[in-house]
Order: C-alpha cells, then sequence, then structure tokens
C-alpha cells in the first residue's frame, strides 16, 4: 500500500500529487479502481489520504523502496542468465477467496484455487506454463489462467521468452491454508506446502532440461 512494486513508475493517478509531476502517467483500469503504484483506495473502497501527496514523498518511496526491489530482482535475474542460458521466474501472491464490489472480475464472485498469469501468452513459454498448471491439477486443484489474475509488473518486466526469460505469476487461494479472518493456519497448511515442495522440484527438473538442450547448455 505504501507504494506497490508490482506496478509500474507510470502507474500512478496524477490527481493524487499535490503539484506537478515530472514522470509520465498512464490511465488504466488498476488506476481507475485506486490501486496504482501507490494506492488510494483500499478493496472496500476506503481511501487511505484526506490530502494529495507531496512530489518528494512520492520520489522518497521510489528511490528507498520500489527501485532498490527491482534492482535486486533484476540482478538475480541477469546472474542465473548468464549462468544458465535461461531463467524461469516465479512471481507468487496469495489471493481472497472471494472478490470484492471493487475487483474487476465482479463482485463476490468465488475464486479459484490457483490462477496461472503469463499476460496472454507473452511472458513464458508455453511448456512451462503447462508445466505448472498440470502438476497443480495433479493435486486435485481448480486452476485457472489469466482470470481473473493475469500478471502485473513483476512478470512484465523480466519477460522475454525468445531470449529464454520466463516469467509466470501465480495466486494462491488463501482459504487453501489459512482462516482468512483470523490469518491463523488452517489444518490443510501443511499439506499444501508440501505440494508447493514438490512442484518447486518439478519446475527445477524442467528447468534443467531445458537448460541442457541450449547451445552451451548447463
Amino acid at each position: 500500500c505504501y507504494i506497490d512494486a508490482n506496478r509500474s513508475l507510470e502507474q500512478l493517478d496524477p490527481s493524487m500529487i499535490d503539484g506537478d509531476w515530472p514522470r509520465p502517467t498512464v490511465s488504466d483500469a488498476k488506476i481507475r479502481r485506486g490501486v496504482g503504484l501507490i494506492w488510494a483506495r483500499l478493496p472496500s473502497g476506503d481511501v487511505f489520504y484526506d490530502a494529495p501527496l507531496s512530489c518528494a514523498d512520492v520520489e522518497r518511496r521510489i528511490e528507498r523502496c520500489w527501485r532498490p526491489y527491482h534492482d535486486a530482482l533484476a540482478c538475480a535475474l541477469d546472474q542465473a542468465h548468464a549462468r544458465f542460458g535461461a531463467v524461469w521466474h516465479l512471481n507468487c501472491h496469495s489471493m481472497r477467496s472471494h472478490g470484492t464490489p471493487r475487483d474487476e472480475a465482479g463482485a463476490r464472485e468465488a475464486r479459484p484455487d490457483m490462477v496461472l498469469g503469463d499476460r496472454d501468452g507473452t511472458t513464458c513459454d508455453a511448456a512451462f506454463l503447462d508445466l505448472v498448471q498440470s502438476v497443480l491439477a495433479g493435486f486435485g486443484y481448480e486452476v485457472r489462467v489469466n482470470h481473473p489474475y493475469k500478471g502485473q509488473e513483476l512478470v512484465r518486466s523480466y519477460a522475454d521468452p525468445a531470449n529464454h526469460r520466463h516469467s509466470l505469476q501465480i495466486e494462491i487461494n488463501r482459504a487453501l491454508y489459512m482462516d482468512e479472518r483470523t490469518g491463523e493456519k488452517n489444518a490443510n497448511f501443511p499439506r499444501l506446502r508440501a505440494q508447493l515442495a514438490e512442484l518447486v522440484e518439478a519446475i527445477c527438473g524442467f528447468a534443467a532440461a531445458e537448460a541442457a538442450t541450449l547451445p552451451g547448455g548447463r
């Protein structure tokens, strides 16, 4: 809420700023819902701020929080790509079990167990998506692709499938592992944790096999 690393620097509502914001901005569904780079509203509709933010405050948030996060992620991915010739990046999130009136997908819509987001096939190879989907479905989970979440900045920025850079977002339904009201782990938590460990093992095996087929593959 302070600043969202899963948004681009352009996804900022200029009406939240006191004065002229010096960077370019865009208007999209996230901005209209108040969940841009700096959130204006909670999913409930409650507002965060009773006055505009100064340009200096927003710049501090970018330089102290957003930019170091992205610099560290970019460095880690670049190092892996340089070492192995390819990289497979998972961007993991949790989602409420039901939507809210402000959600893009509609009020109170029940969420599936898992949602995989590759921004309509643009951020990873289809084989990577198929692997993750088949493993999760094999555990008995309902898995959807790109609905209601397609992935945002953290998969868009670091994806380049043609150059063996694959990014995939995974949204996990919170009701699978926690009491959404209290935040306490539920009885299914150990089972889900073990299954996600199996998923990671499957991805590692897939990545090793894929990397071995590349020129100079390792």
